[in-house]
């Protein structure tokens, strides 16, 4: 095989680097220019998924709290029986 002319996170950056200079020389309207290059994809992309991640864990966190209220009321609900059957307080 032919070999690696320069490592692939430098690779990576130079040719970020060229899309985003060809666009400009091409004129592209600045609003666009964010969504050239792969710097802008992987910024893109941190914050679409930390999104994601927060839609999908807020439905759990709730259900989690919901079935700790549960619990709790329930903990409350047995030491009441408990101490209502105390059998020395029932005669």
């Amino acid at each position: 095989g032919t070999t690696v002319p320069k490592p692939f996170p430098e690779l990576r950056e130079q040719m970020n680097a060229e899309d985003l200079r060809q666009m400009h020389a091409k004129g592209l309207n600045p609003k666009y220019m964010q969504t050239i290059g792969f710097g802008n994809f992987t910024s893109y992309m941190e914050r679409k998924i930390e999104q994601m991640f927060v839609d999908a864990i807020y439905p759990v966190l709730s259900k989690l709290d919901d079935l700790k209220q549960a619990a709790e009321q329930r903990q409350k609900n047995l030491e009441t029986e408990f101490n209502d059957t105390d059998p020395h307080r029932i005669l």
